[in-house]
């Protein structure tokens, strides 16, 4: 960690992270009776205020953008009547099987 050089600033910045794509660092100042957004300057540690964060903010996490996918593909499935049905007929050619074989 470094140093905050922002005068005036005896705040705790919490929950560091960089921002994936533009490579900032943002926090969260807890000063009260505020907590603010910050932007902290990685070079000579300035902070500065983006912003209200509402009470209780705990953290801060960046995720990537949702991508765009290719075209919709449905796969058929069976329905739980499919299912029982396919069971009822497999367990049919089982007891045949057995019965088969048992005859022999």
């Amino acid at each position: 960690m470094g140093t905050v050089n922002t005068p005036g600033f005896d705040g705790v910045i919490n929950s560091p992270a960089f921002h994936p794509e533009t490579g900032v660092l943002f926090g969260s100042e807890n000063f009260s009776p505020t907590t603010d957004l910050e932007t902290i300057n990685t070079t000579d540690g300035s902070l500065t205020t983006i912003g209200d964060l509402p009470d209780c903010f705990d953290g801060l996490i960046f995720s990537p953008l949702p991508q765009e996918s290719g075209p919709l593909v449905i796969i058929p499935t069976l329905s739980q009547w499919g299912m029982i049905f396919a069971a009822i007929i497999l367990g049919m050619f089982a007891v045949l099987r057995l019965r088969r074989k048992a005859s022999e």
